[in-house]
C-alpha cells in the first residue's frame, strides 16, 4: 500500500475555508491530540520520548537519567545488572545473589550467608583501606588476627595460645596482667597495687610474700614491713663467714643498708669468731681457755682514764710456758730487770725472809769459815759447834730471844725483846712492855711468841685490828661488838653489818636474812655467779634470778608478765595486743595489789607446776593479758616479744627480749 499523506482543515481565521496536505515541516499539537513538533524517524536503536523542554515528542538514545525516584521495582526471573555480563549482579537463580568480578563469580548472598565462591580468594578491605566498625552476634572464627584487638573477647581461645607483646619502655605506669587460677580458661586481669614503670625498671606493689630466690640486683629503698629476716641455721661448714652489720655506723636503727667486712668473720665449723680489734666497755666473760696472740702487750688503763696505763708483756718465748696464779689473793711481785731465769726457791721458803732487813753486811757477817764454828769471831755471826757450845764471848747484851731447855736466874731478868719458852709458870703478872707487832703465824714474830697452842680461859682482848689473813682458830664464840666468829662461820646480829673501816655498812643483812649492798659487787678473773639449781627441783611457786622491788600501777596476778607503763612508769601486766604494752621487763612471782610494791624478776628462773611447755620451746608475750605462750602472736597488728625458754614443762628462764616486732 503506498504511503498516504494525512490533510488538514485549512482555516480563515476561525472560519474553515477547505482541506490541504500535510507538508513538511507541518504538525499537530499536543493540545489537539499531535505529537507537537515536526517528527523525521530516527537511526536505529533510539526511542521515542519528551523533549528537553517537556512539550514535544522526539526520537533519541535510550539511556535513563542518573537518579530515578519513581522506579518501584525491576522484576525478572534471569534479571543481570552490571557493567557487561564480566561484571555484574546475578539475579538468575532463586533465592540467589551472585556478585561476577572478571567473568566468574566471586561472593554469593542467600537468605541465610554470605559466602565467597572460592575458598581463600576473597579479602575484607585492605591494609590501608579498613571497614570502620564490625558487629557480630554469633561466632567469629580466624586462623590468625593481626592488629589491636579491643573490647571485650569472651568465650574459649582454642588455638591463641600466644600473645604478641610490643616493646615498650617510656610508659611511666603500666599494669601487669595476671589471672585467678593456676591453670584453666581464665579472664585476664589486672591491680592498681601493682604496677610496672617500663621508662625506669621500677615494679611497685604494696606487699610481697614467700622466698625470693635468685640474683636481685639495685637498691631497695625501704622495706615498710620485712622487719624480719629468715636465717638458716649453720653449724658444721668449715669457712670464715663475714659478719653483716648496720650501714654508716649507725646505732639508733632506722631505714639502713647493710654491710660488711673481711676483717670480721666466722667460722661455723670451729665456732672461731675473728676481729683485728675488740672494745669491750663492760665485762668480757669467756669459758675454757683464752689464747692470745698480742705482738706487743695488754694495756690496763686502770680505774681512772688519764695518760698513765699498765703495760703486761712477755718475752719472746722459745718454748710453750706454763704460769699458773696462786689461789690465793694478793699482790703479784715484780722484778727489777727482765729475765728468762726462773726462781727455784719455794713461796715457803721465800717467806722465811719475810721481815728480814738484812744488808750485804749482815749477809757476809755468815761467811766464818768451818774452822770458826763454835768460836767467836769478830764482826761475824755466832754458830754454836756440833755440841751446842760456844766460846769466847766476854759479855753478851741479849735485846733479842734467849732460847733454853731450861733457865735458872735468881735476879730479875729483863727481856726487852721477844721470849720463847716452852711453858712459863708464874703466879704474878707477865708484863711485857716491848711493843714489837706480829708479822706472821709462824711463832717467831712480836713480843709474845709461842710455837705452841695459846689456851686462854678468859678473854682476849686485842688493842689493835686482828689480822684474818692467816688461820685464826677458835673452840668456842669469839665475840666483837655484836659480831661472832665460830667453826661454822660469821654471825651478826639481826639488822647487822659488815664492812670495812671505810664503809662499815657494806654489807647489811635483815633477820630474814636478806642482803644488801651500799657498794659494788665486783667479779674477778674467771669468777662467776652460780645459781646451783636452776631447775628448781625442791618446790613449786620458787625463783631464783635477779629481782627488783617495783611499785605495782594495777592489780597484777601471780606468775604473770608485766611491763613499764608509759606515763606512770608504774609496772602493769603486760599484753602482746598493744605496743605500749608488749615491752615485757620481767614477771611477778607473786600476785602484787594495785598501789603495792612487789617482787619483778627481771631474769632468772621461776617455776609453776600449772605451766606445761614444752622443754627448749621459745615462749612469747601472749594476746592474753600476762601470759607465756609457745606461740607467737599471729594477729595483725599485734606485737612478738620473745620473754623466755622453758628449761622444763613447770620451769621457765625469764629472760625478756627488748626487740619488739609488729605482725602485719
Amino acid at each position: 500500500m503506498a504511503v498516504k499523506v494525512p490533510i488538514r482543515t485549512v482555516f480563515d481565521g476561525s472560519t474553515a475555508t477547505g482541506l490541504a496536505e500535510y507538508q513538511s515541516g507541518e504538525f499537530i499539537g499536543l493540545t489537539h491530540g499531535g505529537i507537537g513538533a515536526s517528527l523525521s524517524i530516527g537511526s536505529a536503536g533510539q526511542v521515542l520520548k519528551v523533549n528537553s523542554a517537556g512539550n514535544a515528542l522526539e526520537f533519541g538514545t535510550g539511556a535513563v537519567a542518573a537518579a530515578q525516584t519513581t522506579i518501584t521495582s525491576i522484576l525478572a526471573t534471569d534479571l543481570i545488572i552490571g557493567e557487561d555480563t564480566q561484571t555484574a549482579i546475578d539475579f538468575g537463580t532463586a533465592n540467589e545473589i551472585d556478585f561476577k568480578v572478571d567473568n566468574a563469580a566471586r561472593l554469593t548472598l542467600t537468605s541465610s550467608v554470605l559466602f565467597p565462591v572460592t575458598d581463600n580468594q576473597i579479602d575484607l578491605g585492605t591494609s590501608s583501606l579498613e571497614f570502620k566498625d564490625a558487629f557480630f552476634d554469633g561466632t567469629v572464627t580466624s586462623d590468625a588476627f593481626a592488629g589491636p584487638l579491643t573490647g571485650n573477647v569472651t568465650g574459649t581461645a582454642s588455638i591463641a595460645t600466644n600473645v604478641t607483646v610490643a616493646d615498650e619502655s617510656s610508659d611511666t605506669t603500666c599494669f601487669p596482667t595476671f589471672v585467678t587460677a593456676a591453670t584453666g580458661n581464665l579472664p585476664s586481669k589486672s591491680g592498681s597495687n601493682l604496677t610496672f614503670n617500663s621508662s625506669s625498671g621500677l615494679l611497685t606493689a604494696t606487699l610481697f610474700a614467700g622466698d625470693l630466690t635468685g640474683d636481685v640486683t639495685g637498691n631497695a629503698d625501704t622495706a615498710t614491713l620485712a622487719t624480719t629476716v629468715v636465717i638458716t641455721d649453720n653449724e658444721s661448714t668449715n669457712e670464715n663467714n663475714a659478719i653483716i652489720f648496720t650501714a654508716g655506723g649507725d646505732l639508733d636503727g632506722g631505714n639502713l643498708g647493710l654491710e660488711s667486712d673481711g676483717d670480721l668473720k666466722y667460722n661455723p665449723s670451729t665456732g672461731t669468731l675473728s676481729a683485728t680489734n675488740i672494745s669491750v666497755s663492760g665485762t668480757f666473760s669467756t669459758v675454757n681457755s683464752v689464747t692470745m696472740d698480742a705482738n706487743n702487750a695488754v694495756i690496763f688503763e686502770g680505774s681512772t682514764a688519764d695518760a698513765h696505763e699498765t703495760t703486761l708483756t712477755s718475752i719472746d718465748a722459745t718454748g710453750d710456758r706454763t704460769i699458773s696464779l696462786p689461789n690465793v689473793s694478793g699482790t703479784l711481785p715484780v722484778l727489777a730487770a727482765a729475765s728468762a731465769t726462773a726462781i727455784s726457791s719455794t713461796p715457803e721458803e721465800l717467806n722465811i725472809l719475810d721481815g728480814a732487813t738484812v744488808v750485804v753486811g749482815e749477809i757476809n757477817a755468815l761467811d766464818l769459815g768451818s774452822t770458826a764454828v763454835g768460836t767467836a769471831i769478830a764482826s761475824k755471826a755466832v754458830i754454836l759447834d756440833s755440841n751446842l757450845d760456844y766460846t769466847g764471848i766476854r759479855n753478851l747484851t741479849i735485846t733479842g730471844e734467849i732460847d733454853a731447855a731450861t733457865g735458872d736466874y735468881s735476879g730479875a731478868v729483863d727481856v726487852a725483846g721477844a721470849l720463847t719458852t716452852v711453858a712459863i709458870t708464874t703466879t704474878g703478872v707477865v708484863d711485857i712492855t716491848d711493843a714489837t707487832d706480829s708479822s706472821n703465824d709462824t711463832g717467831d714474830t712480836g713480843a709474845l711468841r709461842t710455837e705452841g697452842g695459846a689456851s686462854i680461859a678468859k678473854k682476849l682482848f686485842v688493842g689493835s685490828a686482828v689480822d684474818f689473813s692467816t688461820t685464826l682458830q677458835v673452840d668456842g664464840v669469839a665475840t666483837f661488838t655484836g659480831r661472832d666468829i665460830h667453826s661454822g662461820g660469821i654471825t651478826v646480829a639481826n639488822a647487822g653489818q659488815i664492812g670495812s673501816v671505810g664503809d662499815a655498812d657494806a654489807i647489811a643483812i635483815s633477820s630474814g636474812g636478806d642482803v644488801t649492798l651500799t657498794q659494788d659487787l665486783i667479779l674477778s678473773d674467771a669468777s662467776s655467779v652460780n645459781i646451783s639449781t636452776p631447775l628448781l627441783a625442791g618446790t613449786d611457786h620458787t625463783f631464783t634470778g635477779l629481782s627488783a622491788q617495783m611499785l605495782a600501777g594495777g592489780a597484777i596476778a601471780a606468775f604473770k608478765l608485766v611491763c613499764i607503763h608509759t606515763t606512770t612508769s608504774e609496772v602493769v601486766t603486760a599484753d602482746a595486743s598493744a605496743f605500749a604494752t608488749a615491752r615485757t621487763i620481767g614477771i611477778a612471782p607473786a600476785a602484787i595489789s594495785d598501789t603495792a610494791t612487789g617482787t619483778i624478776l627481771l631474769q632468772g628462773f621461776i617455776r609453776d607446776d600449772t605451766f606445761n611447755f614444752t622443754t627448749g620451746a621459745t615462749l612469747y608475750l601472749s594476746e592474753t593479758a600476762g601470759a607465756l605462750t609457745e606461740t607467737a602472736p599471729t594477729t595483725d597488728g599485734a606485737f612478738v616479744n620473745v620473754v623466755g625458754v622453758a628449761l622444763s614443762p613447770d620451769v621457765v628462764y625469764i629472760n625478756p627480749s627488748l626487740d619488739v616486732i609488729e605482725h602485719a
